[in-house]
């Protein structure tokens, strides 16, 4: 039951028994509330069970074994704490954003070089009409002596000693 009124009642019967003018609240909204009866019978067996229990005698370093008892569980959830750490921080996971930066690196590298293709290709289409046209109105008499031609730049030029020596 989550009404105030009762979980008040519950906790004062828990601690003393109730007063007439609380007994009353507890009829009335027992009568209210018929299905918290037998929640109300098993509250009041319960505590009529531990009122008659013997009192135990408090041990006389009860407070130091509460206190010894929160610092170990203190200790324990900094050992948890740091254990996720290590786990986190484990070899294993040493690699792994090295790894995600190596990857992303790779696909940016990737797309930037299919990028480059792909404006590489756009500018040869663009400039396959200009020279198809130069080619055409070309004769073949050009292209005759190209292989001629292009040794000659290719080689190194060494002065014509004979040449020369008629030319002065």
């Amino acid at each position: 039951m989550n009404d105030p009124l009762y979980r008040q009642l519950c906790e004062l019967s828990w601690r003393r028994k109730l007063t007439d003018a609380e007994e009353a609240q507890l009829q009335v909204f027992l009568a209210a509330h018929p299905d918290a009866q037998t929640d109300w019978e098993r509250e009041t067996g319960l505590n009529q069970l531990l009122e008659q229990l013997s009192d135990v005698p408090i041990a006389s370093n009860f407070t130091n074994r509460v206190l010894r008892a929160l610092e170990g569980k203190a200790a324990g959830q900094s050992w948890a704490h740091t254990a996720w750490r290590r786990l986190l921080c484990w070899p294993a996971f040493g690699w792994l954003p090295k790894a995600t930066v190596a990857i992303v690196v790779l696909c940016v590298g990737l797309l930037g070089y299919q990028h480059h293709r792909v404006i590489m290709r756009a500018q040869i289409a663009q400039s396959l009409p200009k020279v198809s046209g130069v080619i055409s109105l070309s004769s073949l008499e050009v292209w005759e002596n190209f292989n001629a031609i292009n040794h000659l730049s290719h080689t190194p030029l060494q002065p014509d000693r004979e040449l020369l020596a008629l030319l002065k």
